[in-house]
């Protein structure tokens, strides 16, 4: 499977449906986001945010192109890794945005449609679903189920 470039991906896109892109020119060693559109006379900052396979990924993923079946391939706490590119690319954002601009992340993965699933976007942005559950110190008595809540770890 060979990786896309979602930059490139990106900005064919742009192309497609007619909306502006300029690349934001870099400043010194300031790390900068990567794009400006300009999509209905609106002005946007982007930041465009690809998922390329770790080396274990690599490794199920030439499984599953050889023997049909990847037998060992790597979890992670969903959201995690949508968490991490909108952590690292917030300040840039920020800085050129100053909070007046609109500004937004683009992911894209290559890794087997994974990491940008609705939930993991849900679960980067609100947190994981947490069920709080009471046990009765009598066992005879059925354990009671809370609502279900956002939890730790969200953005």
């Amino acid at each position: 499977m060979e990786n896309q470039n979602a930059e490139q991906t990106f900005r064919d896109f742009c192309d497609q449906v007619d909306i502006q892109c300029k690349r934001v020119p870099e400043v010194n060693v300031e790390k900068r986001p990567d794009y400006e559109i300009f999509a209905s006379g609106q002005r946007v900052i982007v930041e465009v945010k690809q998922f390329d396979p770790n080396s274990e990924e690599k490794k199920a993923l030439e499984d599953l192109e050889k023997k049909g079946l990847a037998t060992s391939f790597p979890t992670i706490n969903p959201g995690s890794r949508v968490r991490n590119a909108i952590g690292d690319a917030a300040p840039q954002l920020k800085a050129l945005s100053k909070g007046k601009i609109p500004a937004m992340v683009v992911l894209q993965t290559n890794i087997l449609n994974r990491y940008v699933r609705p939930y993991d976007i849900m679960t980067a942005m609100q947190g994981l679903d947490t069920i709080p559950v009471t046990v009765p110190e009598d066992l005879n008595i059925s354990p009671t189920f809370g609502d279900v809540k956002r939890g730790p770890k969200k953005i």
